[in-house]
């Protein structure tokens, strides 16, 4: 097994204390045994979205803005596409120019469009109108599921955590943040469905469920989460079963 380390930049230095994020593919590596290999570039997890088959979508807001490269938009965006063709074997590159002005990363993949299954694209509702170029490039084996609309959070004020102000960012807790149920978390034998108190809640488990029967649905209450700055699926790592139990 073989880690690639790529390196963090706190979404383009919006939080300054992450000085433990950038040891800890290290210190994960050393934990299992696996070989490490690390990279120069910033890449982030919610950036990208894989069908482990080849096929990725891009946000190109949040890479454009954090990716820590500098130059044309198009040179950056062909370094990084290079990279994942080296690193993850990426033959198919989807970019989405769709972005929320409430997502403090500057736009995430994972808040707009995730594989639920190699051949089964979840998008936001909000997306499917304004990144019809981008779902065009889609291979025709891969079909698309539609889920409810990006809504706004408004958390209570004192959940807020300390952050760097810096000019372009939003003031958390002066303004709603995203609550995307897109940012769902999905392994091998389930699906965990981010919940937000909204009319949308059950539609989205239900759109789901139907969608992959054969998996477990399970809702769960994210408002805290949002109010912490991410959902599941920005809090979440999944790692592969090397040794199943016996």
């Amino acid at each position: 097994m073989q880690a690639h380390d790529f390196q963090f930049s706190a979404w383009n230095g919006l939080y300054p204390n992450m000085a433990a994020d950038q040891t800890f593919v290290r210190e994960l590596c050393a934990r299992f045994g696996w070989r490490r290999q690390a990279h120069q570039m910033v890449l982030e997890g919610g950036a990208v979205s894989s069908n482990g088959a080849g096929v990725v979508c891009w946000s190109r807001s949040s890479i454009e803005r954090n990716s820590g490269l500098s130059g044309a938009s198009s040179y950056v965006r062909d370094r990084l596409q290079q990279s994942l063709e080296k690193t993850i074997h990426a033959t198919h590159h989807l970019w989405f120019n769709s972005t929320y002005a409430a997502d403090e990363t500057g736009g995430h993949i994972d808040n707009m469009a995730q594989f639920l299954a190699p051949d089964l694209l979840a998008i936001d509702a909000n997306v499917f109108e304004s990144d019809a170029a981008a779902l065009a490039q889609l291979p025709s084996s891969i079909k698309t599921l539609e889920l409810p609309p990006t809504c706004s959070f408004q958390p209570r004020p004192n959940f807020f955590s300390s952050v760097q102000r810096r000019p372009g960012v939003m003031r958390r807790g002066s303004q709603p943040l995203l609550a995307s149920y897109i940012n769902f978390v999905r392994t091998p034998t389930a699906v965990f469905v981010p919940q937000f108190g909204r009319a949308d809640d059950a539609e989205a488990v239900r759109i789901i469920r139907s969608a992959v029967p054969h998996l477990a649905v399970v809702p769960v209450v994210a408002d805290e989460m949002i109010a912490g700055g991410g959902g599941p699926h920005c809090m979440t790592l999944p790692l592969p079963l090397l040794h199943r139990p016996a």
